[in-house]
């Protein structure tokens, strides 16, 4: 279900490896099961009709929603700001920037996020309450 809302909340290096390899699973199947019910087998190699040109269109949608969400709450936990995101669109360096930032690197533990974790309580992180 986190996949469907999932601006909200908190999200960890292993909570978003997972969610990766969920869209990449969605993917697989997504485009197995449009193969399956859309493609003409009579139709020459290589040529697609528009109910399996939509379909891709929408399987890929749902994959860029789902990759910009984790990865922007992602970036907002680690301390930085969701516009970083706009490098992860960099055709030659963008998958590795993606994956050092929300996949390797750990936060600073001056995260200046006030948002909710998975229970409902806040956290404030490197701010001083006293």
């Amino acid at each position: 279900m986190y996949l469907l809302n999932p601006f909200h909340g908190r999200i960890g290096r292993g909570q978003w490896w997972l969610l990766q390899l969920a869209i990449f699973g969605f993917a697989i199947v997504g485009m197995i099961l449009t193969i399956l019910v859309f493609a003409d087998p009579t139709a020459p190699t290589g040529s697609r009709n528009s109910s399996e040109n939509a379909m891709l269109v929408l399987i890929l949608a749902a994959m860029v929603y789902m990759n910009f969400s984790a990865c922007l709450n992602r970036l907002r936990d680690s301390g930085r700001s969701g516009f970083v995101y706009i490098a992860f669109l960099l055709p030659a360096v963008g998958t590795g920037l993606m994956i050092y930032f929300c996949g390797l690197e750990g936060g600073n533990g001056n995260s200046q996020s006030s948002r909710p974790n998975q229970l409902g309580r806040r956290q404030n992180f490197g701010l001083s309450t006293g």
